[in-house]
């Protein structure tokens, strides 16, 4: 049985693309699990946006 974070790391990615085209662009492609090497989850809430 596959676990929720598997399938996760599995699925094809799509994240927040780079800063200077502005906040609606977006990357994607492979799975993460192909993009990373190790990911870490941290419980700190950052601004996504400089006030």
């Amino acid at each position: 049985m596959e676990t929720i974070a598997r399938k996760v790391l599995n699925r094809t990615a799509k994240t927040r693309g780079l800063p200077g085209l502005g906040t609606s662009s977006w990357m994607t492609g492979d799975s993460l699990s192909d993009w990373f090497d190790v990911l870490l989850h941290t419980r700190e809430v950052t601004a996504t946006r400089p006030y």
